[in-house]
């Protein structure tokens, strides 16, 4: 009996269904942690953007601005990932700037490793918006994203099992 390789439950075709939903329970953890913290922060799922025609997965608005973002759980161990982590998570980061680039500097990527880490400017924007949500919800949002990682790879892993 083979066993499967370290980290295969991040690459492996058979998991793109919880792919899927680890990437929506993510926006949508977000979305419900910024419209609750503030009468003055409403989030919008996937709106329909005039001139472009694809759709960000997320766009938050205060009084002040208007953020749009789009969400991507990059698997890390991936044969076509960069020997350093974080240049992986950089150019999923540039690459998403790139397809949205008509939206400006009104358009944040967020990008995720499988295990936890956050591109440069996630991290950077994921304090932000921590900030913006307060206290309490940015602790929800944390746990909750923790959370969906860590379940995605255990029932991604289990359901795998020996190769």
């Amino acid at each position: 009996m083979q066993s499967t390789l370290l980290n295969h439950e991040d690459t492996c075709k058979g998991a793109a269904r919880g792919w899927i939903l680890r990437h929506n329970a993510i926006r949508d953890a977000l979305a419900t942690s910024l419209s609750s913290s503030s009468n003055d922060i409403t989030t919008t799922i996937e709106p329909t953007i005039e001139g472009l025609s694809t759709r960000t997965d997320l766009v938050i608005t205060s009084k002040s601005n208007r953020h749009y973002y789009d969400i991507q759980v990059v698997a890390i161990n991936a044969e076509t990932a960069e020997q350093d982590p974080y240049l992986t998570l950089d150019q999923a980061a540039r690459a998403k700037s790139v397809k949205y680039n008509a939206l400006g500097p009104s358009f944040k990527p967020l990008i995720f490793s499988a295990g936890g880490l956050l591109s440069k400017e996630t991290s950077v924007e994921y304090k932000r918006l921590q900030r913006l949500a307060g206290p309490s919800a940015a602790n929800y949002l944390d746990n909750t994203i923790s959370l969906v990682l860590l379940r995605t790879r255990a029932k991604a892993r289990n359901s795998l099992g020996n190769y």
